[in-house]
């Protein structure tokens, strides 16, 4: 390790390579300034959930939008939690970067705000009413 203008740099020697593990981190975090937009109802937080927010991670910087209760009462029953505590949730899981508030379940109003490289989703939009939001 060397100490250099209070910043400890970190090199690993492997192979007759140097590699300044500091210089790879921030690449991976500059890599993270690529949206990825994720949208859902997060009402009962499953293991799908989290699988498509690891998924999610791994192209960027992760933004859930969270259905608000309205939204969410527009197309299934009212949730058992309210949108400030699913916030609290989603928020709290490692591979989410940013939660926002998505108003209806048409994704466009934030994907213009936020202009995301990649959207991820679960299949639940293969049937039913999410289905013809998704062909708009």
């Amino acid at each position: 390790m060397l100490k250099r203008k209070n910043c400890l740099l970190l090199f690993q020697i492997y192979s007759n390579y140097i590699i300044n593990v500091n210089m790879i981190n921030l690449r991976l975090k500059s890599s993270k300034k690529i949206v990825v937009y994720c949208a859902m109802s997060a009402d009962v937080i499953h293991p799908g959930h989290i699988n498509i927010l690891r998924i999610a991670s791994r192209y960027g910087s992760v933004c859930v939008g969270i259905l608000s209760d309205k939204a969410i009462s527009k197309y299934k029953r009212l949730p058992i939690f309210n949108y400030k505590q699913r916030k609290i949730i989603i928020k709290s899981i490692s591979y989410v970067d940013k939660v926002i508030k998505q108003s209806s379940l048409d994704y466009i109003p934030n994907l213009k705000k936020i202009k995301p490289l990649y959207v991820i989703h679960g299949n639940d939009w293969k049937k039913g009413i999410q289905k013809k939001v998704r062909q708009d």
